[in-house]
This record gives structure tokens, C-alpha cells and sequence, in this order.
């Protein structure tokens, strides 16, 4: 039972991390562009924001807004090899 926990622990980390590469691929090139989202809630340091166009869930650092606002984001950067993507919040409600 530890064995499998640990395994299916291990596989959704790898399975984060590949959709991390992918989003951050799918937006690499679009630095400077924005996009709107809604806030699905607090994820660490940040909030977690599902963007409208293209369909990607994308954490915010320091982002200090409520579950449900609509947010507009800039993305200012792309790392694919890291799977990190840094916006800045251009407004929200």
C-alpha cells in the first residue's frame, strides 16, 4: 500500500509537470499578449486562473484576488524546459 501511494504520488507530480511543459509551449511566442481568466483559488504564494483562450489552468504569484473574479493577465514570460509561465495582472474585478 505505501509502494502504490508513493507511485501514484510520484505519477500525478510527473503528470503536473507535463501539462506545465505543454501550456508553457502552447504560449511560448505570446509574451506580451493578454488574456482573460477566472479565479479557481489561493495556490501557494499565488492563485490558480483558468484562461479562457487558449483552455489553460496557470498559477499567479502574488496575486492577491478572490475565487470567482475575472482577471486580465499579461504574460510576460515562458520557460517550456521549466514549464513556468509569469504574468502580470493587467485588471480585474
Amino acid at each position: 500500500p505505501k509502494l502504490m501511494a508513493r507511485s501514484s504520488s510520484i505519477s500525478s507530480r510527473l503528470t503536473g509537470a507535463a501539462i506545465d511543459r505543454v501550456e508553457a509551449a502552447i504560449l511560448s511566442g505570446r509574451e506580451g499578449d493578454v488574456f482573460t481568466g477566472a479565479v479557481l483559488g489561493r495556490r501557494g504564494n499565488g492563485v490558480r486562473v483558468q484562461l479562457v483562450d487558449p483552455p489553460a489552468q496557470v498559477t499567479v504569484a502574488g496575486l492577491e484576488t478572490a475565487s470567482g473574479s475575472v482577471v486580465r493577465l499579461r504574460l510576460d514570460s515562458t520557460d517550456i524546459a521549466t514549464g513556468t509561465l509569469d504574468f502580470t495582472l493587467v485588471d480585474g474585478d
